[in-house]
């Protein structure tokens, strides 16, 4: 608890009253205030750290990789500002990181004799050895630290969209060697490694997606920033001169905020909206446009939008960054919006109302970051996209059956800079395997996560054997067969067959991925054949494969060649009713090395699964997990599986006679750590 105004704390314990007899409620603070004003029964003051206990984490963190003879250098000094710490463990660990980074006696001496030590304003709230770790920041990083303290106390920060904030700023000093984006994940990681975050959450690379700052780090960035950064209600109530504000956070509780206030700040650099309701804001964004004409940052996530944005957006020319993300409401954009031309970041991801996105694009050069996740109703995008050669971020692509004002496949080949996560719908409108190589996908070497999707329509005619309708007496001597139209002789004209596709194996043939490719999804894929680049196993970084609703499929591919493959989900896959040998590839002497998570669902027709005996070959020596989902007719699991994997987990779900066998044969193992449903 933060807070001394105890009309929140009475809201808050209003609707806990109905607790059963006997309940309790916990909470922390570290203002006595908190504590009167909660009319606590019982309170438990937390003890500071003892003088050995200080020292020593001191020690473990502010001599990590120093020599013997450096520590013993050192350790006196050391001693004396382990204990001006005063036992508090986060004070401890800030002075013991940057100690870290000094090995010069003389550094350490300035650092024991500073006078912030002495500082009156630091004694009740903020630590000295806060301001010591901030003033050893390069300038660059103190800008980007101090901003973080327009976010309200407790938030999990994005780090993605923190670096786009500062990008906004203009914080970051890139040059032409190193893109901005990479500048602000150094200077991220720069403060975290000094303890100014914490609570990180990571993704499967190991990289930190998210974070926390502690509740003093957090007071101290906005005692360095109290007369530019604000964080206030819709009442507007701060002690700060509105014409000092740069950057402001407003936390609303209404459905139809006030903005009033607001309108006064007009050198505001930044709006964040953080609203405990689904709020309508259509009607104030005309005067918040007419009045903040400073913004670099504007963000109205997850607001109620039943009409488009005003055109009056227009006059906010200096802005960077556009957060609309989830704003269920908002149907199109406006034209203006592609006079914003510094714009550098437009999030629409989970705009679902959003059906269309205006023409001229084009105009837009600096943008880097497009985010249109979960954009359901955007059906294509203009074709003016392909011509932003900074675009790093596009997540989802569709290939619209309308070339003319939308983008087609080829257009993707422009985007030379994109990276991260690409999603790629409609590739049943890709007519050739010519149009899809012009996508260049082969040499996007920074797309690492990537879906390619076909949406299966009626009628679709594919170059694999004449359709039906038309008459096959036109190409002589040509036999008949899957593949007979595709290897029919050059001299027969294939024009005789109008409206004829090639075969989506063509395509996708075409679009073979870097081999940097980390994850990789395919949907809705029709054809009777994987694509080569599948059976090559060319792919030497791929950690995460899903194989879903390939409805054309026979076989599968050969994945077990996979070298670093660690999840694996098929699902739908409905034609397969064995998997033998070829499922694990045979060039490698380890099938599925790396393998520790594999799923099957929907498989309505799969009957067997054979792993034929090999001797000196293992298989999937890492499984840890297998799921069996809707597979009615498979009839058991193979034991080189089932018992020869170090198996934890095995879950399988209306798969009548796979689990009745199953069982049996657990109970006769007694393998007890499985878990059968």
């Amino acid at each position: 608890m933060c807070t001394e105004d105890y009309r929140l704390w009475e809201q808050l314990k209003n609707t806990i009253n109905c607790g059963a007899s006997r309940s309790r409620v916990l909470a922390t603070t570290r203002n006595e205030s908190v504590v009167k004003m909660m009319r606590t029964a019982y309170k438990h003051p937390l003890g500071e750290l003892s003088p050995e206990q200080s020292w020593a984490l001191f020690h473990q963190i502010a001599f990590f990789e120093k020599s013997r003879e450096k520590v013993e250098e050192l350790k006196a000094i050391g001693e004396k500002i382990a204990d001006k710490c005063k036992g508090l463990p986060l004070v401890i660990k800030t002075l013991g990181n940057l100690m870290r980074l000094k090995n010069n006696k003389e550094d350490w001496e300035n650092i024991l004799k500073s006078e912030v030590w002495q500082l009156d304003e630091f004694e009740r709230d903020i630590s000295p050895a806060l301001l010591l770790s901030y003033y050893d920041l390069p300038p660059a990083i103190k800008r980007c630290f101090s901003f973080c303290a327009v976010f309200p106390k407790d938030s999990v920060i994005e780090i993605d969209k923190l670096i786009k904030l500062w990008m906004a700023q203009d914080y970051l000093n890139s040059n032409a060697s190193k893109e901005m984006e990479m500048v602000g994940r150094e200077y991220f990681e720069y403060l975290a490694a000094r303890s100014f975050f914490q609570d990180f959450e990571k993704d499967g690379d190991d990289n930190i997606i998210r974070c926390k700052m502690h509740d003093i780090v957090h007071s101290f960035a906005q005692f360095l920033t109290k007369n530019e950064c604000c964080i206030m209600n819709e009442e507007g109530r701060t002690n700060v001169s509105f014409q000092k504000i740069r950057h402001a956070t407003l936390i609303g509780q209404q459905r139809h905020p006030n903005f009033v206030s607001t309108y006064e700040m007009k050198n505001l650099r930044t709006l964040l909206l953080e609203f405990a309701v689904v709020s309508s804001i259509d009607e104030a964004l005309p005067n918040l446009f007419q009045h903040l004409t400073c913004l670099r940052v504007l963000d109205l996530a997850r607001n109620l939008l039943r009409k488009e944005i005003p055109k009056a957006l227009e006059k906010l020319i200096h802005l960077k960054y556009l957060n609309l993300s989830h704003c269920h409401g908002l149907r199109e954009l406006p034209e203006a919006i592609c006079d914003l031309y510094n714009l550098q970041t437009l999030n629409i991801r989970g705009c679902d109302s959003l059906v269309q996105l205006p023409q001229a694009m084009g105009k837009l050069i600096n943008l880097r970051h497009l985010q249109n996740f979960l954009t359901i109703l955007l059906k294509g995008l203009p074709k003016g996209i392909s011509r932003l050669n900074s675009l790093q971020t596009l997540e989802k692509f569709t290939v619209s059956s309308d070339g003319h004002n939308e983008c087609n496949i080829g257009d993707l080949g422009n985007l030379s800079n994109l990276r991260g996560e690409l999603e790629i719908r409609g590739l049943q409108n890709v007519e050739n395997a010519r149009e899809a190589r012009e996508a260049n996908l082969k040499n996007k070497i920074h797309i690492h996560h990537l879906t390619m999707v076909f949406d299966p329509q009626e009628g679709t005619n594919y170059l694999v054997g004449a359709p039906r309708s038309y008459s096959t007496n036109l190409l002589p001597e040509v036999k008949e067969g899957p593949k007979s139209v595709v290897e029919a002789p050059r001299s027969y004209s294939t024009n005789l067959l109008p409206e004829v596709k090639e075969r989506p194996k063509s395509v996708v043939e075409a679009l073979q991925p870097h081999p940097n490719l980390k994850s990789l999804c395919i949907r809705g894929y029709g054809d009777t054949e994987w694509p080569g680049w599948m059976m090559r196993s060319s792919l030497t970084q791929l950690k995460n494969l899903e194989l879903s609703y390939c409805s054309g499929c026979l076989c599968m591919p050969p994945l077990g060649e996979l070298p670093v493959l660690e999840t694996l989900e098929i699902k739908g896959v409905e034609r397969v009713k064995h998997i033998g040998g070829g499922f694990l590839g045979s060039s490698s002497t380890i099938a599925f090395p790396k393998l520790k998570k594999l799923t099957f669902r929907n498989m309505k027709e799969w009957e067997k699964w054979e792993v034929i005996e090999e001797e000196k070959r293992l298989i999937m020596s890492c499984l840890s997990y297998l799921g069996i989902h809707k597979c009615p007719k498979l009839e058991g699991l193979p034991d080189r599986v089932l018992l020869r994997t170090p198996l934890q987990e095995l879950i399988i779900t209306k798969s009548g006679t796979l689990q009745q066998r199953t069982n049996r044969i657990l109970e006769r193992m007694d393998k007890k750590y499985l878990i059968s449903q």
